[in-house]
């Protein structure tokens, strides 16, 4: 093997030196470092791999505070969260979605309640998660200050890209919060207007 012994690399013209050809190699061996100076910048214009865990891609956080009655009949939407979510890339092989969501409410002489989220794309299909852990919620308290949420994760290819009209939705009847997002009007002690947040999370595994 041979070796080539030099202080510096620099472009005999222009500004690019290419190193090899496609498909070779080149091996920074262990014990090596390899530094970039403060002030430079690494492109990516091919495929990072072996660098372990995810990489966020974007956050989208939306708030709505608007004191909404809920609704008893069964399968209905009972509070929009947003109509403008456009994930990047949700498609098959690219970003994940971490949906995290909560939304302040009270209730009176309730039993059962059953609450997810309804992803409704523009123009296309709806998406229902209220089986997927956290947001398929059940409560037997009938008269106090509540809060409903949850976490959970969409894979990537099961919606497709567009943009979005987030709902809360109610899955079973007759169980539903009096008021989302309560205020003083619903307790004296409740200092503020309430708001239900959203956060989702994308990122590529």
């Amino acid at each position: 093997m041979s070796e080539i012994k030099v202080n510096k690399i620099s472009p005999a013209t222009g500004t690019e030196t290419t190193l090899g050809d496609a498909s070779d190699k080149f091996i920074v061996p262990s014990g090596a470092e390899l530094e970039v100076a403060s002030g430079a910048t690494i492109a990516n214009a091919g495929t990072a791999t072996g660098f372990g865990g995810g990489k966020t891609i974007k956050r989208h956080f939306f708030t709505e505070g608007t004191r909404t009655a809920g609704n008893s009949s069964a399968d209905t939407n009972q509070l929009t969260i947003t109509s403008a979510f456009i994930p990047t890339d949700p498609t098959a092989g690219n970003n994940d979605l971490l949906v995290e969501w909560r939304s302040p409410c009270n209730g009176s002489a309730r039993s059962w309640a059953s609450m997810g989220l309804r992803f409704t794309k523009s123009g296309g299909s709806d998406y229902d998660f209220n089986t997927h852990g956290a947001p398929n919620m059940f409560d037997g308290d009938s008269s106090n200050q509540q809060s409903y949420g949850g976490q959970f994760n969409i894979a990537a290819g099961t919606i497709p890209a567009g943009t979005y009209t987030v709902y809360i939705r109610a899955y079973e009847a007759s169980s539903q919060p009096d008021y989302w997002n309560i205020s003083t009007s619903d307790e004296s002690r409740v200092f503020a207007q309430q708001h239900t947040t959203l956060l989702i999370t994308e990122y590529k595994n």
